[in-house]
């Protein structure tokens, strides 16, 4: 099943566009949909490097699920275009 990202307006100040996904430890927020779009690449990639591109004998147990949810929903793509 494919990861949906869906954006909503934050509670509080009805500026921010913000974007969870607690089973993969996702929350990000910004103002414009560019920005948003550009805060959940950031940090898609900070995570995929910090949980699935690293040895599993270095993660704490709670790490581990976290890699196991990332690997489970995401998929890496080789020679992907980058992002401008």
């Amino acid at each position: 099943m494919p990861l949906v990202l869906t954006p909503e307006m934050d509670e509080e100040t009805k500026q921010l566009l913000v974007v969870e996904e607690p089973r993969i430890g996702l929350h990000v927020f910004a103002y414009t949909r560019d920005e948003l779009i550009h805060e959940i690449n950031e940090q898609m990639l900070m995570m995929w490097d910090e949980y699935v591109n690293i040895s599993v004998d270095e993660l704490a147990s709670d790490a581990r699920q976290l890699r196991e949810a990332l690997l489970e929903k995401i998929e890496e793509v080789e020679n992907a275009p980058a992002e401008n």
